[in-house]
């Protein structure tokens, strides 16, 4: 399964403060093509993926370390950002006539993926992976441009009506509405920093037409010496029917196997 790795030193970061109920993109919510926003008018740094905008912000000198003196009190204003991350790459042509996805190992938080002027998916959770089939999008054997969008996490929970007696820690409320660690509201040993980012890898790959998209192995039983499991899965292909599929399951612990 061939991928090219998108991780590395030469993605643009470009930021702004958002304006609250004017997306900087319209139409989010639907795939397909999108009316970007002129990013020539926002500010911008070189930014690195897996990384952060605070790190980025940092390594550009535009704010101090967070973690040095009382300098955590700047990056207070940055809650209420936008920003954009960029990157300019050549597709392998290998990828031509393949069905493509792009792998966003670990994205903060609310997110748009758009990549050559389309609009491939979202995110709102920074704990989990998120794939995204990119195959009408991407341009195999020419250059491509992707960009992922991360608007403000507070100004998206304003937006949201929970119950009043949902409430967080210490003027955390909106932590019961996003689905970020805690870490990033503030311990008592660690200052409030709602960042954003690519904080792991990006990775374009093609993927088999007949595939396991997911597996679930439970154990419905257990006794000693035997175990009763449940096996679940489910596949995507293009096969013109359906008839003739199988999957084998085999397992080992230590010398015993199935």
């Amino acid at each position: 399964m061939p991928a090219l790795s998108l991780n590395g030193s030469d993605w643009t970061l470009y930021y702004r403060p958002e304006m609250y109920g004017q997306p900087a993109c319209a139409d989010w919510d639907y795939a397909g093509p999108v009316d970007e926003p002129d990013l020539t008018a926002w500010r911008r740094v070189p930014a690195e993926v897996p990384g952060d905008a605070y790190l980025d912000l940092s390594r550009a000198g535009v704010e101090g370390d967070p973690f040095d003196d009382q300098n955590v009190y700047a990056y207070r204003k940055y809650e209420f950002y936008e920003w954009c991350w960029e990157k300019v790459f050549d597709a392998p042509l290998s990828f031509a006539r393949r069905t493509c996805r792009l792998r966003l190992e670990g994205v903060n938080t609310c997110a748009d993926v758009v990549l050559n002027g389309e609009r491939v998916g979202g995110a709102e959770n920074m704990l989990i992976r998120h794939d995204f089939d990119v195959t009408d999008a991407l341009r195999p054997g020419e250059s491509n441009t992707l960009r992922v969008y991360i608007r403000s996490a507070i100004n998206a929970c304003r937006d949201r009506d929970p119950a009043v007696m949902a409430y967080g820690g210490e003027g955390s409320d909106e932590y019961t509405l996003l689905r970020m660690p805690p870490s990033a509201f503030g311990w008592d040993i660690m200052p409030r920093l709602l960042s954003a980012g690519l904080w792991r890898g990006v990775t374009l790959e093609t993927v088999p037409e007949t595939r396991l998209e997911q597996v679930y192995i439970a154990t419905a039983h257990l006794t000693p010496g035997h175990a009763r499991l449940i096996c679940r899965v489910r596949f995507a292909t293009d096969a013109q029917t359906l008839d003739g599929f199988s999957v084998r399951v085999s397992g080992r612990c230590g010398d015993s196997s199935f």
